[in-house]
């Protein structure tokens, strides 16, 4: 028989290595230039980038999910005369899936019985996993300063990005980005 205390104890342990294990998920990077203020702001465009190809499939799906953000935030998007011009930047890479293959060793006991175990867990299906980072940058048209940026570390459901992956990645990094003042 294992006394309470005992069972109290492996509990605990349980609970502290749970919460040692668990990760806080992905977060969101952002700095913003202390002095701008961002009520100035009415309009937001795409920053030009000489030499650049035709807008890809997966650039139609970011630029359109930032579109839809700015917009919901009170700002005009102007393709002339924008306040604010915007870009970003996406990487992924393959990488391996977190929790591969793993080898856990336990001891337990009570009552003068001492027990043990070994165990193994190996992972199942796909074996790599689309990962990467976006960036949304943001710049004072006037002054051709970077004003605003934000980051994200996350995972895809492709390399391609879906406009699902698109529009749950801007959303987060844009989440903080200031609502646009009434003036």
């Amino acid at each position: 028989m294992i006394s309470t205390f005992t069972t109290h104890r492996i509990a605990f342990a349980a609970a502290l290595f749970l919460c040692a294990c668990s990760s806080p998920g992905p977060v969101v990077r952002v700095d913003k230039a202390p002095e701008v203020d961002f009520t100035q702001y009415q309009s937001f465009g795409w920053l030009a980038q000489p030499n650049k190809p035709a807008g890809t499939l997966v650039e139609q799906r970011v630029q359109a999910a930032i579109s839809e953000v700015l917009r919901a935030k009170g700002y005009a998007e102007d393709t002339q005369h924008p306040d604010m011009e915007v870009t970003y930047t996406l990487k992924t890479y393959e990488r391996p899936k977190s929790g591969g293959m793993s080898v856990g060793v336990g001891a337990g006991g009570g009552s003068g019985n001492v027990g043990g175990g070994v165990g193994i867990s190996m992972p199942i299906g796909k074996r790599q996993e689309t990962a990467g980072t976006m960036s949304v940058d943001v710049f004072d048209a006037a002054h051709k300063a970077q004003v605003w940026t934000g980051s994200l570390d996350t995972t895809f459901e492709r390399p391609d990005l879906t406009p699902q992956d698109a529009k749950r990645v801007v959303m987060e990094i844009l989440k903080s980005f200031p609502e646009r003042v009434q003036k």
